[in-house]
């Protein structure tokens, strides 16, 4: 039975050493501890909340990886993200696209569309070098994989798809391991980002789901996989909202990814381009314009570029500098009643769970993580372990 825990950094803790402790009631009891200053969700907008509907959607997704490893780059992350997409196909069949390693992945959907079977070995593609790419079934708990039929199965859940829990994906070629993929989930996608790629040869536009999720009080807008089209990191780009000046920026240095290959661990760097320099340190600026139903973002900087890199010697600099770029949210920021708002404060209203992204989740089904517990209008963060 996992447990559950109330946030409790030191630096709140201090402000209050009275907090009360309490149970909430729900089908089980849950303990839960006070936040010393009160955590409310009044604001929180973009991806959430969504009703379980328990069924598979067509369309875009971000795929997470509690632990990712490519074995081709040495790059080995805690957790990554890469944009998919989920295609209904003929004759029950379905595209995972761009889902295992930035390869496509075929599988069949029940009739209720609630969960996608994916049958294994399946062969992905070809490697740079021509070698030949498949997947298998990972046995997690011994770390190695199948080699003969199995399936890998993918159940629907109120905010996108999960995988099984005890399993995951291995890529390898005929000289080895190739990609390792654990702790599989599938979030539906509220966004989208287009980005062009300037280089020597041409221009090159990619376009890629994201997730947002705006929190209005504290006037931050979290956007996740936004670095799926550099890199397919996890790490999530926190902008700041001045709604009056219709403007938006990064943090000053902001980190968009960190990797790591045969030559060491680098830092990749969101940065603004000024004259014809770059600014490590500085802030992108940004501006935005709504309609009823969308937000659209646009880095716009004085000379209306960016940089993307890390720092490879001194004061030399290696990656990209994408331009135009632009955001566009399946949601309106400025709109005065989003997401969760608004919700009349009741004695016995139902306890719901929310996991950071904003979106209801099944409290019976919680994975370790940091959740947003809410009843009525008052909310409290939560630790699961």
């Amino acid at each position: 039975m996992k447990k559950i825990f109330t946030l409790s950094a030191l630096a709140l803790a201090a402000m209050s050493m009275n907090a009360e402790m309490n149970i909430i009631s729900m089908e089980k009891a849950v303990v839960t501890e006070n936040l010393p200053v009160a955590v409310t969700t009044e604001g929180f907008v973009g991806a959430a909340p969504q009703e379980a509907t328990a069924t598979i959607a067509d369309g875009a997704y971000i795929a997470v990886f509690g632990t990712f490893t490519n074995y081709e780059t040495n790059d080995g992350k805690n957790m990554a993200n890469l944009a998919s997409k989920v295609k209904f196909m003929p004759n029950d069949s379905v595209l995972l696209e761009g889902f295992a390693q930035g390869y496509d992945i075929y599988g069949k959907i029940d009739a209720a569309k609630q969960k996608i079977t994916i049958n294994l070995p399946q062969v992905l593609g070809k490697t740079s070098a021509g070698a030949t790419i498949t997947c298998y079934k990972l046995q997690v708990s011994t770390g190695k994989y199948f080699n003969n039929a199995q399936t890998y199965v993918m159940t629907a859940t109120e905010n996108g798809l999960v995988g099984e829990n005890d399993f995951g994906l291995y890529a390898a070629t005929g000289s080895g391991g190739y990609a390792m993929m654990k702790n599989i989930e599938c979030t539906k996608a509220n966004g989208k980002t287009n980005i062009t790629f300037n280089t020597q040869t041409g221009t090159i536009p990619v376009e890629n789901p994201v997730s947002a999720v705006y929190d209005r009080e504290g006037k931050k807008l979290t956007v996740t996989a936004l670095n799926a089209s550099f890199y397919g990191s996890y790490i999530p780009t926190v902008l700041t909202v001045d709604s009056e000046a219709k403007a938006m920026a990064t943090k000053a240095g902001e980190v968009f990814d960190r990797y790591e290959d045969s030559k060491g661990k680098f830092a990749y760097i969101l940065c603004p381009i000024e004259g014809q320099y770059l600014n490590p340190q500085g802030a992108n600026k940004l501006t935005y314009t709504t309609t009823e139903k969308s937000t659209v973002i646009t880095f716009a900087n004085a000379s209306g570029k960016q940089f993307v890199g890390y720092n490879s010697s001194g004061s030399q600099w290696s990656g990209f500098s994408p331009y135009p770029w632009t955001i566009t949210l399946d949601f309106n920021i400025d709109a005065d009643t989003t997401g969760v708002e608004n919700i009349a404060v009741e004695e016995n209203a139902p306890v719901e769970y929310f996991n950071l992204q904003g979106m209801k989740v099944n409290s019976n089904n919680l994975k370790a993580g940091i959740y947003v517990v809410r009843q009525g209008n008052k909310a409290t963060k939560v630790l699961v372990k």
